[in-house]
């Protein structure tokens, strides 16, 4: 039986083991280049986060890539996430939130919770020229951690 409070549909909104971890980081990507956002070690679930860049040198082109346990689960670009519609909650781990070509603002939103047996490890590849800053804000608990 799941523990925490329950929302309107009787699914827990708090975790049900151990305390929840998040931070805001702002981190320099670098053209042509994988950039770790975060890497976690450890047995768990992550519940929630938001992946912003709002930099003049972010582009469209941009990849968020989510990796659990070793294995890519999540790749898009904004582009491809605009141009197939995954704006909305449950259709992939991250749905696309803000999509502006001009300013350019860009975010995508982790809406689900994707559990963890050894790791996960969140990616950005900037693909436009120069270096693009990128916030990231992560929730995520621990059932164990590896030592």
């Amino acid at each position: 039986m799941a523990h925490g409070r329950p929302d309107f549909f009787g699914m827990p909104i708090h975790p049900r083991y151990g305390d929840v971890y998040g931070d805001g980081l702002a981190v320099d990507c670098d053209f042509g280049e994988w950039t770790s956002l975060l890497s976690v070690e450890g047995k768990g679930e992550i519940t929630g986060g938001v992946i912003h860049t709002n930099d003049p040198q972010s582009s469209f082109g941009d990849f968020v890539q989510l990796r659990i346990d070793g294995e890519t689960v999540f790749n898009y670009n904004y582009l491809n996430l605009s141009r197939f519609n995954f704006t909305s909650y449950g259709l992939l781990p991250f749905f696309l939130e803000c999509y502006d070509r001009d300013t350019p603002v860009f975010s995508v939103v982790l809406g689900t919770l994707v559990p963890f047996e050894v790791s996960f490890e969140l990616l950005y590849y900037a693909s436009a020229a120069g270096t693009t800053t990128v916030v990231r804000t992560i929730f995520y608990y621990l059932i164990e951690q590896l030592l």
